[in-house]
């Protein structure tokens, strides 16, 4: 009846009037495609051009997403404008950057090669490799305006989505609920992303069951169905050539035949020409949106006189919807999903005190703060509408599973060394992470570390406390005139208590107390070396900054400590001394390919004598704890009570990952304080680093020396740990 009204408003150019017929409902129905699933946005742009309006929407997988955010208020040239500010590549990797990880994850990063996850004794594996945190996140931030509304009729115009119920086999129509929740778990591609649990069902991507959501838009009610299909095309086997494309095809086994029927029961079918364009190349979102609009245009005269014609037959008044305002006061903070974390935990690292106001862009870094913590596989949260004001419910989902990592590196000084990591969660008692390090090779050690976080302080100024305890062997090389006549092998016991307070993720103070028993043997030396002993209490302050964004190569950022030490003899030590350090490095970019750096660090001391293990001590390419490195010299050919040294260079990248570095570098040591402020006995050394990042970490290369006729040669594969 609506197609034969419209063939005849087309004849007779006058609307039809028609008191028994109700005015035509117009239903949009967006498809599955991926990344061409941009093309929609182009198809939309024509559509609004042409005067359409549309009655319902459904889509699915990235249709449920233009569907969704279009069925929210939003115009198809908006949603253009969103698509070129989002960093797709980002977007799809939940990874937390390192300067947004918290101080005490901050020397885990970037020491492991992989690892596995366990839930006991029992091996977990992930049901998709991204958990799509970042995803839901931004989308709850697009869909702010209607955060409120859980029934999607309710919308300004009502929308449906589909996903599939992986237990049942079967479509399940998402049509209340949380709306960013529903968009991530229509677009959940299996084995790429995590299932979305929504109502006890386990929902992946809607394509898996019907890609082209025609018939569910129908059952609502649509009189006339105007649908955009972007599915990608079965292809040939020579046009197989990746494990993506394995499972897309195996997708699409279903939707050729099920495509077929629900494109037959559309009354306008567009099919925009995405020919050359894959499902999964996020890296062009507008040349599939020019495409899609392309394609449109070559039918818009036919589109206008349809539009013109569906318009004719009358519309029903515009949608009055409330939308959620810019700015709202939050009067409480809900926190559902714990279990072994606390609520104090979570709304300390929200950051945000309420009663106040909060926007979308607060609540958004608050939910990426919590998440940031490692605690959590997933962080998102819903608002809700109270008499006066708006209730914040922040949903979590604990990360419960231990974690064994490994970590393998080979370097010129320490050969072949091997890291097992232990990262146990809540152990013994809520909000705490115990780590264990055990290193094998040349210098092997054990180390257990156990993190106590409280929620005292303001936020995000945390109070911690740490205990540590170990075994540390490590070899200790004596040089005379440039060259080594003793290596000596050096093992200590060590346990210590701590109380730390962080500043906003970069910063820490801390304060505590060392217990050290070490002894010191030789392993090659002269006839006459004394084995010598050390035990003792160590009192010790210490302030660390770091926001480097990332360990390896660094572009940009400062990595700071300073660091005071006192040991007594009333306490039971066999030293007494006074010992304060810095170590300090900065990385500033100075192109888009280049980056200059600078660094110091060393020590003064006031002891009658120091042991060799409380000397300071440089030279070589291994790196003091803010990275710093004195080429020229072997590694701890410079020791002294009293020790100063700097370095400055730069590094460039000509291309990604890869990496050219000059180095400069003085130096400065002494045993008598007085010699050590005097201005010579300076020594230099320079060098040049060739490197790049890898899967499994930095690989490099570096020649250094002291002049010409001392070259030395440095090799490292892999992280450093």
């Amino acid at each position: 009846m609506i197609a034969l009204l419209i063939i005849l408003t087309l004849f007779m150019g006058e609307p039809m009037q028609n008191n028994a017929t109700e005015p035509p409902k117009v239903g949009l129905v967006l498809s599955g495609g991926g990344s061409r699933g941009f093309a929609h946005i182009g198809v939309l742009k024509v559509l609004e051009e042409a005067g359409f309006r549309f009655d319902y929407i459904s889509g699915t997988s990235m249709g449920s997403i233009v569907g969704g955010l279009y069925a929210s208020g939003f115009n198809a040239h908006q949603i253009e404008s969103l698509t070129a500010t989002v960093d797709w590549t980002s977007l799809f990797k939940d990874e937390v950057r390192r300067r947004d990880m918290p101080f005490d994850e901050k020397p885990y990063a970037e020491k492991y090669i992989g690892g596995l996850n366990f839930e006991g004794f029992k091996p977990v594996f992930p049901l998709g490799l991204i958990e799509g945190q970042k995803i839901e996140t931004r989308l709850s931030s697009l869909t702010w305006r209607t955060n409120t509304i859980e029934n999607f009729s309710d919308l300004p115009i009502p929308f449906i989505c589909v996903a599939s119920d992986v237990e049942k086999s079967q479509a399940a129509v998402l049509d209340r609920g949380n709306l960013a929740e529903a968009m991530r778990a229509s677009m959940a591609i299996p084995t790429i992303f995590t299932p979305v649990t929504i109502e006890g069902k386990l929902l992946v991507d809607g394509g898996t069951i019907r890609n082209f959501p025609v018939q569910d838009i129908k059952n609502l009610g649509a009189d006339f169905i105007l649908g955009i299909d972007v599915g990608t095309p079965t292809k040939r086997r020579s046009e197989l050539r990746s494990a993506v494309d394995i499972i897309n095809q195996v997708i699409g086994f279903r939707n050729t035949e099920t495509n077929l029927k629900q494109r037959s029961l559309c009354d306008y079918l567009i099919t925009p020409d995405l020919e050359g364009f894959s499902s999964y190349d996020f890296s062009s979102p507008e040349m599939l949106i020019e495409a899609g609009e392309e394609s449109a245009r070559k039918v818009l005269i036919g589109l206008t006189l349809l539009a013109d014609s569906l318009n004719k037959l009358g519309r029903e008044e515009e949608r009055t919807v409330f939308f959620t305002p810019d700015s709202v006061f939050v009067e409480d903070i809900y926190v559902m999903g714990l279990n072994e974390m606390t609520r104090s935990f979570v709304v300390s690292t929200f950051e945000h005190q309420t009663p106040g106001w909060l926007d979308s862009e607060k609540i958004e870094k608050g939910i990426e703060r919590v998440y940031n913590t490692m605690f959590f596989k997933k962080v998102n949260y819903r608002l809700k509408k109270t008499e006066n004001a708006y209730v914040l419910v922040i949903v979590v989902e604990e990360n419960k599973n231990d974690r064994l990592n490994l970590g393998l590196r080979y370097d010129s000084y320490e050969n072949a060394q091997m890291l097992v990591n232990m990262t146990l969660r809540n152990f013994i008692i809520h909000s705490s992470k115990l780590s264990c390090d055990l290193k094998l090779g040349e210098n092997y050690s054990f180390r257990a570390d156990y993190y106590l976080y409280t929620a005292f302080g303001y936020p995000r100024n945390k109070i911690g406390i740490i205990l540590s305890a170990g075994l540390l062997q490590k070899y200790y090389y004596l040089y005379h005139e440039g060259a080594r006549y003793a290596k000596l092998d050096g093992k200590s016991l060590f346990s210590s208590l701590s109380l730390g307070w962080t500043f906003f993720g970069k910063y820490q103070i801390s304060a505590g107390v060392n217990f050290d028993f070490s002894s010191i043997k030789p392993s090659v030396a002269p006839i006459d070396f004394k084995n010598t002993v050390y035990s003792g209490l160590v009192f010790t302050g210490r302030i660390d900054m770091d926001n480097l964004d990332r360990i390896s190569f660094p572009g940009s950022g400062v990595k700071t400590v300073f660091k005071a030490s006192l040991s007594d003899r009333q306490f039971g030590s066999k030293e007494d001394f006074v010992k304060l350090e810095t170590d300090m490095i900065f990385f500033v970019p100075a192109s888009e390919r280049a980056v200059l750096f600078c660094g110091i660090w060393g020590g003064v001391s006031q002891a009658e004598s120091l042991s060799l293990q409380n000397m300071f001590y440089t030279g070589g390419h291994k790196p003091t704890a803010c990275l710093n490195t004195f080429l020229g010299y072997e590694n701890m050919e410079l020791k002294g009570s009293q020790l100063a040294a700097m370095r400055t260079g730069v590094r460039f990248e000509p291309f990604d990952n890869r990496f050219l570095e000059f180095q400069i570098n003085a130096a400065k040591t002494a045993d008598d304080p007085e010699d050590f402020f005097e201005g010579k006995d300076i020594l230099y050394g320079a060098g040049m680093t060739f490197g790049l990042n890898t899967p499994i970490g930095p690989v490099y290369v570096s020649l250094a020396g002291k002049n010409i006729e001392n070259i030395n040669f440095f090799l490292n594969i892999g992280y450093d740990f």
